[in-house]
């Protein structure tokens, strides 16, 4: 089986995970949004967003574990409308971002077991 077949087993939750780690890795401080989180926005007729990352000199993010590039496709526009209004509700400092995860050509040299190295993309 090849990288992009073992990719394509990857579900949300492995992605999310993903994420989570690169965001550890750069002690970046971030609040997963899960269901509990999402029933506190009460009548909200949105998709939630999955991350709520707190950035020192950028705006907050508000973001969206979609998968690789590959799966650009499945952001539908109402999905980035739904994003943009995320925006609109949170105010001023809070930018909507999906999140791509694909592995990464590059391995850590640094690392004894070959370990999967992933890229994180924002649009």
């Amino acid at each position: 089986m090849d990288e992009h077949q073992e990719q394509l087993r990857l579900t949300h939750s492995d992605y999310c995970s993903i994420y989570e780690q690169h965001l550890r890795n750069r002690n970046v401080p971030y609040i997963v949004i899960d269901e509990a989180k999402r029933s506190l926005f009460g009548n909200a007729r949105l998709e939630a967003f999955d991350y709520l990352v707190h950035h020192e000199d950028m705006p907050n993010g508000l973001v969206i574990v979609v998968g690789d590039l590959l799966q650009r496709r499945s952001v539908s526009t109402k999905r980035v409308e739904g994003l943009k209004q995320w925006e609109d509700i949170f105010g001023e400092g809070f930018s909507g971002a999906f999140a791509f995860i694909s592995p990464s050509n590059i391995s850590d040299p640094n690392e004894e077991q070959k370990q999967q190295l992933y890229s994180i993309d924002y649009v």
